[in-house]
């Protein structure tokens, strides 16, 4: 399966699964697209937890910033 092909899977069960759905990726662009909320993780460590637009427009740190810029 393609990666696009995922996307458009996982936006149709957004539509018609009530479910939560968990979605790993390094891809900045990706988590904006079809998440609501983002988990930004280092090393194991929590960086930053907040809604999509927030941790893309309002990064926590360094480590966060540097994520959100290099996907875009």
């Amino acid at each position: 399966i393609t990666r696009q092909a995922m996307q458009h899977l996982v936006r149709k069960m957004q539509t018609t699964e009530p479910r939560t759905i968990l979605l790993v990726t390094h891809d900045m662009r990706e988590a904006v697209n079809l998440a609501d909320w983002a988990l930004v993780i280092n090393g194991g460590t929590f960086q930053q937890f907040g809604k999509v637009t927030e941790v893309a427009h309002t990064p926590a740190n360094a480590f966060v910033q540097q994520l959100v810029t290099s996907s875009i």
